[in-house]
């Protein structure tokens, strides 16, 4: 479907990796799944934030997606 409406994204396959893909590359937006291994999504989008505090760059949206019970 992004790619459909001409998205640019990265796909991660895990949390460790979704924080180094932003790092490298920050985004706007950010769809993150709260349960993946490694680093789960919170722990992920908390690292996410302490870079962005660390940077000095702007704040992306993230967006914390579930397919479980959490």
């Amino acid at each position: 479907m992004l790619t459909a409406l001409k998205v640019s994204f990265t796909i991660a396959g895990n949390g460790e990796e979704a924080v180094n893909a932003y790092k490298r590359s920050p985004a706007s937006l950010v769809l993150m799944d709260l349960q993946m291994p490694v680093m789960d999504g919170f722990k992920a989008a908390k690292a996410i934030r302490e870079f962005e505090s660390s940077s000095g760059g702007g704040k992306a949206k993230i967006i914390g997606l579930s397919g479980g019970n959490v």
